[in-house]
C-alpha cells in the first residue's frame, strides 16, 4: 500500500514539475507604421508576405486597430505567420472581403499540417481544435477589389520552461515524502 502510495505521488510529482503552464497572447501592432518591410518580426511572431514585400497594420488594413494584411495587389497576397513558442486556443477574425473572395488558412505543428479552414466572409475563425500551433500560412485563393485583412489574433502561449518556484515545491515536497517514508517504523 506504501510503495503503491508513493509512486502515485512520485508520477504526481513529476507530471507538475513537467507541466508548461500557458498565458493569454495576442499580436501587438501598437507603435508600428501602416506600411512595414517584409518579414515583419513581432515580440511573439514574425510575419512574412509570400508573395509581396510589403505587410499593412492598423484599421486602414484591416478595419481594426490590432489588424493586418499581406499587401500585393491591395490586401490580395500570400503570407505566413511563425509564432516564436507554441500557441493554442488560437481565434481571430478575417475582415474586408468582397462577394467570390476567399483565403485557404492551414495550421501547422512544425511541418506537420494540422488541418486547414477555408474562409470567404467577414467571419471569426477558431483553430482551437488543432491543437498546439506553430505556424499558419495563408494562401489567397481569389480575392478581388481591396483584398482580406486580419485582427482580433487571441491565443494562449505555452511557456518552455517550469516556473521555478513551482519546481522547487514539488522537489521539497517529494524530499519530505522520502524522508517520511525512511523514519516510518517497519
Amino acid at each position: 500500500m506504501k510503495k503503491t502510495l508513493f509512486r502515485s505521488v512520485a508520477v504526481a510529482a513529476v507530471v507538475a514539475a513537467t507541466s508548461l503552464p500557458s498565458y493569454a497572447a495576442t499580436l501587438d501592432f501598437s507603435g508600428l507604421p501602416f506600411s512595414n518591410g517584409n518579414p515583419l518580426v513581432l515580440s511573439n511572431a514574425t510575419l512574412t508576405n509570400l508573395t509581396g514585400s510589403t505587410i499593412f497594420v492598423g484599421a486602414g488594413s484591416a478595419g481594426q486597430a490590432d489588424g493586418f494584411c499581406f499587401a500585393g495587389s491591395g490586401c490580395a497576397a500570400d503570407g505566413r505567420i511563425d509564432f516564436n513558442s507554441a500557441v493554442t486556443n488560437l481565434s481571430f477574425d478575417a475582415d474586408g472581403w468582397n462577394p467570390g473572395d476567399s483565403v485557404l488558412i492551414s495550421a501547422f505543428k512544425g511541418a506537420v499540417l494540422l488541418g486547414s479552414i477555408l474562409s470567404a466572409a467577414d467571419e471569426h475563425l477558431d483553430f482551437s481544435g488543432f491543437g498546439v500551433v506553430t505556424s499558419l500560412v495563408f494562401d489567397d485563393q481569389n480575392s478581388t477589389g481591396a483584398g482580406v485583412g486580419y485582427s482580433t489574433f487571441d491565443f494562449s502561449v505555452r511557456n518552455n520552461v517550469p516556473e521555478p518556484g513551482s519546481l522547487a515545491l514539488v522537489l521539497l515536497g517529494m524530499g519530505a515524502i522520502i524522508g517520511r517514508r525512511r523514519m516510518a517504523p517497519k
